[in-house]
């Protein structure tokens, strides 16, 4: 692992962000930039254009990419993953896989480059699941941070393997099981190395054996949920890898008017689906079926990616694209 570690120093330092469009892992990439610019640094997000205006907002400058794929996931057309037409949890991994994490690694690569020499930053962050970008920071030689937006992903002591739902494994049967579902768990992603490892080949950067040496070119891990809601938060971990809890950046402006009576106290029913295009249209028009005929209030929020035009909405139903909840 590098040995620079990312410090906030007193002065205005730089600092390149590179992201993509996957829906939840933007928050805590904006509040990122939010916090830095309330340092008083100066923060430089490279993404796809459709995140232009939510980091400018922020007073980030954004530069839309010059060399990685072009994408907007709140569109069938303009996604880049496209996880939403696989039919297994298999087919949608290595959807994610092909089209974002190993694919266009090359591409991410030169972007980074591209971005260093324009901008001179002191660190980069960088989300976790654009291999590519990595290595381009370590040919680069800029510290940079991993962004991870879920909970931790990869092998820990004491913790069942990523994205099976296993309760924790207790005795000497159960650590034989998590040992032998986690090389499982991993074996769809580990294929895409190959190609990972030729780009890192090409740019004189060390080769990956598997996949836990994905973090090695990171100074630093954040991982952006609570310690307590994470089993690794309690596992023995690396020191560079912190949890450090909810992270989402400042709420949009736009106020949200309630729209029921004071006297109503019929329950109050939230429904929310993805935030980016997953094909739900169906499943929305029968989920507003279903609670049309309950005796209460519905709202019913979209996102940005979610379409319901021509769907009958029901009388007890609301919907709104965000709504901003008061603490």
């Amino acid at each position: 692992m590098p040995d620079a570690r990312v410090r906030i120093a007193k002065r205005e330092v730089t600092f390149l962000l590179v992201t993509w469009d996957g829906g939840g892992n933007s928050p805590p990439m904006q509040a990122l930039a939010s916090e830095l610019v309330g340092r008083g640094h100066a923060v430089r997000v490279v993404g796809p254009r459709c995140r232009r205006a939510s980091y400018e907002r922020l007073g980030a400058r954004f530069e839309p990419y010059s060399q990685a794929p072009e994408h907007d996931a709140s569109s069938p057309e303009t996604d880049l993953v496209r996880d939403w037409e696989a039919r297994t949890p298999m087919g949608a991994f290595a959807r994610m896989r092909d089209n974002l994490m190993f694919g266009p690694a090359r591409q991410f690569a030169l972007e980074v480059l591209d971005a260093v020499e324009r901008e001179r930053p002191a660190a980069a962050v960088i989300d976790y699941m654009l291999t590519g970008a990595a290595a381009g920071a370590r040919r680069a030689g800029v510290p940079a941070a991993a962004l991870v937006h879920s909970v931790y992903p990869l092998p820990a002591d004491g913790v069942p393997p990523f994205g099976l739902g296993l309760a924790p494994a207790r005795g000497p049967l159960g650590r034989l099981r998590d040992r032998a579902l986690g090389r499982v768990a991993l074996r769809p992603f580990a294929v895409g190395l190959d190609a990972l490892n030729g780009v890192r080949q090409e740019f004189g950067v060390p080769e990956i054996d598997e996949l836990p040496a994905l973090l090695d070119d990171f100074a630093l891990v954040l991982v952006a949920v609570p310690a307590a809601f994470d089993l690794a938060g309690r596992a023995s971990l690396q020191p560079s890898i912190r949890f450090t809890g909810h992270m989402a950046p400042p709420a949009p402006t736009e106020t949200w008017q309630y729209p029921w009576e004071d006297a109503d106290t019929r329950p109050l029913v939230v429904v929310g689906l993805s935030t980016t295009f997953m094909d739900q249209r169906p499943l929305a028009r029968r989920i507003l079926e279903a609670v049309g005929g309950l005796p209460v209030r519905v709202l019913f929020t979209l996102g940005p990616a979610l379409r319901v035009d021509g769907v009958a909405i029901p009388d007890n139903v609301v919907t709104a694209t965000f709504v901003r909840i008061a603490s």
